[in-house]
């Protein structure tokens, strides 16, 4: 495809969706949308590809993005006519790379985060506390639709918790075999919504430095925060079931109340699956963390490993990672320690993040209400803890300490 067909390409994507963004409402457009700007974005790329590489005979690593999310807040709202602060150069630098990302919806404006933002140092948000579950989970493709409800098989198991296996017999020679049955039990996933909102004045619309920084704060390190908290604490009802609910969880309990033992740990590490325990985590609460740090085996030595940040090596107890984290309980109550495989956690992601503002509500007082959201969901892939052969142990990924 040549330069010129290449042009008129992007240009015929661009109004479809244009026209799309005219006739829906913003979720409407959001979900008929990502094929058009898949393919969109495919032709873009496709176009600077040929670019440099008839410039300088190369491809490029990615494509480079440099606006922030507050510039591409203040375009959403230029493209709409309710705001006019936002200066020439910026403008045309937005527009011409991320127009394709604005979505203008009557009253309403927009857009579809992208994957890539630009690499500065007002973007990136200083986290107290980094992502955990989704990193180390099983996290299926977004797929097309990206909301639509999944089915997924999963080894079947009794009501007991045991494995669901083939039977095998033995068989004479020239004899008939004998017919074996198995069950294959489904998970089910469908992403659900999480929504917030923030109400920001004209005046600080007008900085986009200053707004980008703001947004990447409060909305990167919440969508960070109420991820991490739904996968743990999720009731199951209109949002993920959450490693703390999750039925297959084992709950030890704890050797001494308000206090945590060697014991205890001794007892957690015997409840996890045996093969998991090269993939699995503690996650502990920061309240418990004296007590872990002091904490002594029965030869009289520690059983804490400081680690060593500056060479990327974690905090370890028992030689597994230590994970600090705020979801977990205060020091005595339930789910304080956890030892945890998130590697039996499935996670479905939907659509988003995706941004919208609207000044409507509050154009008298010169404020632009920003509105965030996105869709996911979360569970185990099993049902119940395992039943090993033995028809006494029973093992789970999902180890929790309890109360006395």
């Amino acid at each position: 495809m040549n330069e010129e067909q290449n042009s008129l390409e992007i240009k015929k994507l661009t109004e479809e969706m244009v026209a799309l963004c005219t006739k829906n409402t913003t979720e409407e457009v959001v979900k008929q949308v990502l094929p058009t700007f898949e393919k969109l974005e495919s032709e873009m790329k496709a176009r600077i590809t040929a670019d440099l590489e008839m410039k300088w005979g190369k491809t490029p690593v990615e494509k480079t993005i440099d606006y922030s999310y507050g510039e591409l807040a203040q375009a959403a709202l230029f493209k709409m006519g309710k705001f006019g602060g936002i200066k020439k150069d910026v403008l045309d630098r937005v527009m011409s790379k991320a127009s394709d990302f604005v979505v203008n919806t009557g009253t309403l404006g927009g857009f579809l985060v992208p994957d890539q933002q630009p690499s500065t140092a007002l973007l990136k948000p200083n986290l107290m506390w980094p992502e955990i579950v989704a990193p180390r989970a099983f996290v299926l493709p977004v797929g097309t639709p990206p909301d639509a409800k999944i089915k997924l098989p999963a080894r079947g198991q009794t009501a007991t918790g045991a494995m669901d296996h083939l039977s095998f017999f033995n068989r004479a020679e020239g004899g008939a075999g004998q017919q074996t049955d198995t069950t294959i039990s489904m998970i089910e996933l469908e992403p659900s919504e999480r929504f917030a909102y923030v109400v920001l004045t004209d005046d600080l619309m007008a900085n986009a430095d200053i707004l980008g920084a703001y947004l990447n704060m409060e909305f990167g390190e919440e969508k960070i925060f109420q991820n991490d908290y739904m996968y743990f604490k999720g009731s199951g009802a209109s949002e993920p079931k959450g490693i703390y609910n999750s039925p297959d969880r084992i709950e030890v309990t704890r050797d001494t109340a308000s206090c945590i033992k060697y014991a205890d740990i001794v007892n957690m590490r015997s409840s996890m699956i045996p093969m998991s325990l090269s993939r699995a985590s503690w996650v502990a609460s920061v309240s418990i963390r004296k007590e872990i740090e002091n904490m002594l085996d029965t030869g009289n030595k520690l059983v804490y490993g400081s680690g060593d940040i500056s060479k990327g090596y974690p905090e370890t107890l028992t030689g597994l990672p230590i994970i600090w984290s705020e979801h977990a309980a205060a020091l005595g109550s339930k789910t304080d320690l956890s030892l945890i495989d998130f590697s039996y956690y499935v996670i479905k992601p939907g659509t988003g993040p995706a941004i919208m503002t609207s000044n409507d509500l509050f154009m008298l007082s010169r404020k632009t209400a920003i509105a965030m959201w996105w869709k996911a969901d979360g569970k185990s892939w099993l049902n119940l803890p395992i039943l090993l052969r033995d028809n006494v142990t029973k093992v789970s990924p999902f180890v929790i300490l309890g109360t006395a």
